[in-house]
């Protein structure tokens, strides 16, 4: 898609949202101009959002309070498998980032940690190996492994 074609989604998704529920199918149809990708594409736009839901609405610790509590942080030095924590350097909703020393290889890596509670799911465990490939992928001297 070219930047036009991304401007025409954006302005159709965002028109599609103040149609009232029943009239989106149809008010797409007729403004994506025979244009099956795009009108696919706002579908698709429009399929996540609604999926979306109320998570913003009411405090977020009401929902998930061992985010607010102290997880279990590594300590410098603990070994995990070949690597040796060196500090935490981070931390945010999927757990600690803790740089960590890799005696295999003789380097410094970003170690990420889900808590317990994410820990558990196989959906979280997925959406963490997701990441650990994609930032694989990634070769930069200002990112760390």
């Amino acid at each position: 898609m070219t930047p036009d074609d991304w401007r025409r989604v954006r302005a159709l998704f965002e028109g599609a949202l103040d149609q009232p529920p029943g009239e989106v199918e149809r008010w797409l149809e007729r403004q994506a101009g025979g244009d099956p990708d795009l009108r696919q594409e706002v579908a698709s736009l429009l399929a996540h959002h609604s999926r979306v839901g109320l998570f913003l609405h009411g405090p977020l610790s009401d929902r998930l309070p061992w985010l607010l509590a102290a997880p279990e942080a590594l300590e410098a030095g603990e070994a995990i498998g070949a690597y040796a924590i060196i500090r935490e350097i981070g931390r945010g909703g999927m757990g600690r980032v803790y740089l960590a020393s890799d005696a295999r290889l003789g380097r410094r890596v970003a170690l990420k940690a889900l808590p317990s509670e994410l820990a558990d799911d196989p959906a979280q465990r997925e959406r963490l190996r997701r990441e650990a490939r994609a930032m694989a992928a990634l070769a930069h001297p200002g990112i760390c492994t």
